[in-house]
């Protein structure tokens, strides 16, 4: 039997092995088409990249294991996640520090066409949670990755950092840095970085009509594709609503003074359509806008205020699932199925005062990207 059979056999049984009770039976089983798929991929690494007559079927076979390993690893994640800390403990004890799926993801990024845009706005005292945020996505992404880093002040020793990272682990990294007039900032953790998400239309290429914006105190807990592949045509951008916007007296205050008519959403994961920002809205419009408003948080009341209610298309919780003060218990994240988690409001899991930091999927995501020597070294990070 060929590895395709194997595949196609698994694929008609897996619905029966995954009802198995007998995990270790499973595990085995798993392990075994892993070996099988992993002798495969080596084979044709190489090959790939050749343009050859067998080059657009050998380009299918992988992309066929590619898919069949996602099956896999759904199937791990479902029913043996349970005993491990982190995906990265799950892979480091089965397989071997995730070179095979390091491999995989390498293979099939090199043959895929679809991009996913990505852009974050930081200072040099967030470029370790976002270094972490780019680990975790790579992690569970095998598509092409164009990350953009929106800045007000970057020092070149972080530029430096970024770019490593990004060709480390195969994300395209582009840094712009970009002037802002004085605005009202807020509280003294704030930043004026902030305000770049909402001109993000503004600053990002124009040849970019849509792009997913991300806080970096978020990790990726699976494939973000789901998000970026919204269908957000018709709206000007994707985001949550706040669930904190009717028991937050700040924030009650914000929607009472500022009068939005629409519920309040969160400015922390937003999918933005940028073509439609482009027709709609511009630097002007942003500042007069900032100018006008009754500002408790900054770039949150403005995107809300500049949006109406027509515009905005709701966003599921579980991609940009709230963490406050590491207080989500590990079981409740895997029932959630969150694609996002996004550690909001004071409980950062890097500030020293957390005292739930050293549990915290921060904590062990933290070693492999290489940012805990920072942590350690007691750097101040930001807020968001």
């Amino acid at each position: 039997m060929n590895v395709f059979e194997k595949i196609r056999e698994y694929r008609n049984n897996s619905k029966s092995i995954r009802e198995l009770n007998k995990k270790k039976s499973v595990l085995k089983a798993h392990q075994e088409m892993i070996e099988i798929l992993a002798y495969r991929i080596g084979s044709m690494e190489q090959n790939a990249t050749k343009p050859d007559s067998a080059y657009l079927l050998i380009k299918e076979e992988i992309l066929d294991i590619h898919n069949t390993l996602s099956i896999l690893a759904r199937d791990i994640r479902a029913n043996y996640l349970q005993s491990f800390n982190t995906v990265e403990e799950y892979k480091l004890k089965h397989f071997n520090e995730g070179q095979l799926l390091d491999n995989i993801l390498k293979v099939k990024t090199s043959l895929e066409e679809e991009t996913i845009n990505l852009f974050c706005c930081v200072n040099d005292k967030l470029v370790n949670p976002m270094i972490n945020l780019m680990y975790s996505i790579r992690q569970y992404n095998s598509d092409r990755i164009n990350l953009y880093v929106l800045s007000t002040s970057l020092s070149e020793e972080t530029q430096e950092r970024i770019h490593k990272m990004g060709d480390k682990i195969n994300i395209k990294t582009n840094i712009k840095l970009c002037e802002l007039p004085d605005l009202y900032i807020g509280e003294a953790y704030w930043s004026l970085d902030m305000y770049l998400r909402v001109l993000a239309f503004e600053y990002l290429p124009k040849e970019l009509d849509k792009i997913l914006y991300l806080d970096a105190d978020v990790q990726a807990f699976d494939d973000i594709a789901p998000i970026y592949e919204m269908d957000i045509s018709n709206h000007v951008l994707s985001a949550r609503k706040e669930p904190w916007r009717e028991s937050f007296d700040k924030m009650m205050n914000s929607i009472k003074d500022n009068n939005f008519d629409h519920e309040y959403f969160s400015s922390g994961l937003m999918l933005f359509n940028l073509k439609k920002m482009r027709e709609l809205w511009s630097k002007e419009k942003v500042f007069e806008t900032i100018k006008s408003l009754k500002l408790y948080f900054p770039d949150q009341d403005t995107l809300n205020k500049l949006c109406s209610k027509d515009e905005i298309l709701d966003m599921p919780d579980r991609y940009n699932f709230y963490d406050l003060w590491l207080m989500v218990k590990y079981q409740d994240i895997l029932k959630k199925a969150p694609i996002i988690l996004h550690y909001v409001s004071g409980g950062k899991p890097w500030n020293a005062e957390n005292p739930n930091y050293e549990q915290s999927f921060f904590f062990k995501s933290a070693k492999l990207s290489g940012i805990q020597e920072y942590i350690d070294k007691g750097k101040k990070f930001g807020f968001i």
